[in-house]
């Protein structure tokens, strides 16, 4: 085959392979249906109204807060706390648990800014803006365990259930 010959072929398939796919301008655009592959982003979840505020303080739930629990982790020992709403917001006193109540952790004078999150970890370390440490010895969170946030008050503002991801 002469070099010019094969020229003509490269270009006539770049030419059928830019075109693959086009199609006319009028058509309208269709929505692509949601394949297996697909993933939906989880949503915070709502605070419960089960437990109700103490009588002695102002009610705010987490949608009138922003706060939110957005993610815990089983192996890393960790669960983070995000303020989506516009305003900073002072955790001072504000409480996490576990399952049944065993593991309590209390804030200390901790304000969490607006588009904020801070990650606490179970273990031990050394508090900065953006990571807070509980002191534990040994893990807490187990498989199909739920975290709870309360605020200062007692009122449950947030809440996460684990959720235990196996990899092969």
């Amino acid at each position: 085959m002469k070099p010019s010959q094969i020229i003509g072929i490269i270009i006539c398939l770049s030419l059928i392979l830019s075109t693959a796919g086009c199609t006319d301008s009028t058509d309208t655009p269709s929505e692509t249906a949601p394949t297996e592959e697909t993933q939906v982003a989880e949503q915070p979840t709502e605070p419960s109204t089960t437990v109700p505020p103490t009588e002695e303080s102002e009610t705010t739930s987490s949608t009138e807060s922003g706060i939110y629990v957005t993610d815990l982790n089983l192996q890393e020992e960790w669960i983070q706390i995000s303020n989506i709403g516009s305003s900073p917001v002072s955790l001072a006193g504000w409480k996490i648990e576990d399952e049944g109540s065993k593991h309590t952790y209390t804030f200390p004078s901790y304000t969490l800014n607006a588009g904020s999150t801070v990650t606490v970890y179970t273990g031990k370390g050394t508090d900065s803006e953006i990571e807070l440490y509980w002191q534990l010895d040994d893990p807490i969170l187990n498989y199909d365990d739920t975290v709870y946030l309360y605020d200062d008050s007692g009122k449950l503002v947030s809440k996460r259930a684990s959720r235990l991801v196996l990899t092969e």
